[in-house]
């Protein structure tokens, strides 16, 4: 486990920064956990905030990529699960997806993706402020015409959704899992419906 607040209040962009790399490092436990679904179970991952962070270097680190300082499972996956994530308030550059960024093998894990983003997040506008040249978050304004073109054909796996009139400036769980209708956005996302035989 690892804290999501409290470390260093007074030094917001280093704790900003720290933070970011434990969770990047968490998706080393997250992707050995899951070399060990079989590759016939239907599999959902959803990342908040940081979160998305886990998810991303997982499914990253299972396709053979490496993280921080150089970071690879032993053995990546060799097959995988029908994978669809939804990332929720993204505290991840928003070109970190693209080939060659620092997750950019993370896309063709992913059947499908949604981003549910908020350019009035105030927690994610201060994402910039980490580091001297720092970027916005993919939960903040989201992808940009280039990183689209840049995804290519995996650009149309991604779905955004901006949420800023369910949420306004909110960023924490409790903003987002309220509404009834990001509820139902979520949910083909996370319940592999269209995929269950009819009732009879």
């Amino acid at each position: 486990t690892w804290p999501s607040d409290g470390m260093a209040p007074f030094l917001f962009p280093a704790e900003i920064a720290v933070l970011g790399r434990r969770s990047s490092y968490q998706g080393v436990f997250l992707a050995e956990l899951l070399t060990h679904v079989p590759a016939n179970q239907p599999l959902s991952l959803i990342g908040h905030s940081h979160g998305a962070r886990t998810v991303s270097s997982a499914l990253h680190l299972m396709a053979g990529g490496e993280i921080e300082n150089n970071v690879r499972l032993a053995a990546p996956a060799t097959t995988a699960p029908a994978c669809r994530v939804v990332l929720l308030a993204a505290a991840i550059d928003h070109h970190w997806l693209n080939p060659g960024e620092r997750y950019g093998m993370a896309l063709p894990r992913v059947e499908r993706l949604l981003s549910l983003r908020n350019s009035l997040d105030t927690a994610l506008g201060l994402y910039t402020i980490r580091k001297p040249g720092a970027t916005s978050a993919l939960g903040g304004p989201g992808l940009t015409w280039n990183d689209r073109a840049q995804l290519g054909p995996d650009a149309g796996k991604i779905v955004e959704m901006d949420i800023s009139r369910y949420t306004g400036a909110g960023h924490s769980w409790q903003d987002i899992h309220p509404h009834r209708d990001l509820a139902a956005a979520v949910r083909p996302y996370v319940f592999f419906l269209d995929e269950q035989a009819p009732a009879t």
